[in-house]
């Protein structure tokens, strides 16, 4: 992609980003009562559907557009890495560029959010939005691993939204402390502040979700087979369009 449609692409992308999170603030915000509530993840209340649903709204889209540009930089393999010269530099390249495209939903988020509810904007809500970031990464990090391993976005995608849900109904039936499930940690409701004894500490949560992403990162970089092999699978895919 030249420099010139890459900024094409930002402008088109940021446009829908924007717009997907106004509808997501005018869905699960709570004006009246306690506006971070659903932002705060559905665990607290158990399993009521309609939270559950509403905080998926707030993850699925920015890993659903991740998952879309990777996929195609994946179908774009035989270009891409000829350009680059090496898969090494390649992957890097593409991993700086989704966690950038990841990291501006989540700026955009807060601005969204400072301009519809500036009057009820407290401290806290940084730390929040920092928390559902990280947890955010941490679970595309999951996904796209995935995709290296089965060589399919649609099979990752679910298998991480099975995850954040299992996760979820999981905590609620208190089958585990959420202290000890990293797959919650993004849901304020579950935090030691709000979830006493068995809620998990903010401040060590976020620094063990970036240890995590970086292991996770650096197992691709140590062994590049399985990323090879999904580089192969592309190519092929994309002689047999051809």
């Amino acid at each position: 992609m030249t420099k010139k449609y890459r900024w094409i692409f930002g402008i088109l992308i940021t446009i829908c980003m924007s717009i997907i999170l106004i509808l997501i603030s005018s869905i699960a915000l709570d004006y009246h009562r306690n506006v971070w509530r659903y932002l705060g993840g559905p665990v607290s209340d158990g399993i009521v559907p309609q939270k559950v649903i509403e905080w998926l709204l707030i993850v699925t889209p920015v890993w659903t557009i991740c998952g879309w540009w990777l996929n195609n930089q994946f179908a774009l393999v035989q270009m891409t890495v000829f350009r680059y010269g090496n898969i090494g530099v390649w992957w890097k390249q593409q991993i700086k560029e989704v966690y950038l495209l990841h990291s501006w939903y989540y700026i955009l988020m807060f601005v969204v959010l400072k301009l519809r509810i500036q009057k009820y904007w407290t401290a806290n809500l940084y730390l929040e939005i920092l928390m559902i970031l990280i947890h955010s990464l941490f679970m595309l990090t999951i996904m796209i691993l995935i995709r290296i391993v089965v060589n399919n976005m649609l099979a990752s995608f679910t298998c991480i939204l099975m995850l954040e849900i299992l996760s979820i109904y999981a905590s609620a039936q208190k089958w585990f402390s959420p202290k000890y499930c990293p797959f919650v940690w993004g849901m304020y409701n579950v935090c030691n502040q709000t979830y006493p004894n068995k809620g998990y500490d903010i401040e060590k949560a976020i620094v063990l979700s970036v240890v995590f992403i970086i292991v996770l990162n650096a197992a691709i970089f140590v062994d590049k087979k399985l990323l090879k092999r999904s580089l192969s699978h592309g190519k092929n895919r994309t002689d047999r369009s051809e």
